[in-house]
């Protein structure tokens, strides 16, 4: 089950900035960025249950800089928009990498 809300965190980013960076309507914009929100609140809620204090720190300023991150590269039009989403996406592998890994292990 924790696999799968992991799992279900990165398909929340994913759609929404599917969404986001293929609209050209506002509607759309905003429908993707409700899409990370959620996967970011459901992070947010993961994080929350892991028990050292300096990880959870982390792992919230992660998760929110992917969101800030794949926000603005979907939602401005220019070319060099994935300069800005690499990072983007970076920030919210190393979230599921550090959110996966045991304490002990």
């Amino acid at each position: 089950m924790f696999k799968f809300i992991v799992l279900l965190i990165f398909a929340l980013f994913a759609a929404g900035a599917f969404c986001m960076a293929n609209s050209t309507y506002w509607v759309f914009d905003v429908l993707g960025f409700a899409l990370m929100a959620v996967g970011c609140i459901v992070g947010t809620i993961k994080a929350f249950r892991v028990k050292d204090k300096k990880k959870k720190i982390l792992l919230l300023c992660l998760l929110y800089l992917a969101l800030v991150l794949l926000t603005v590269a979907g939602s401005v039009l220019f070319s060099g928009t994935i300069l800005i989403a690499i990072p983007g996406a970076a920030a919210l592998v190393v979230f599921g990498f550090l959110i996966m890994k045991k304490p002990n292990g």
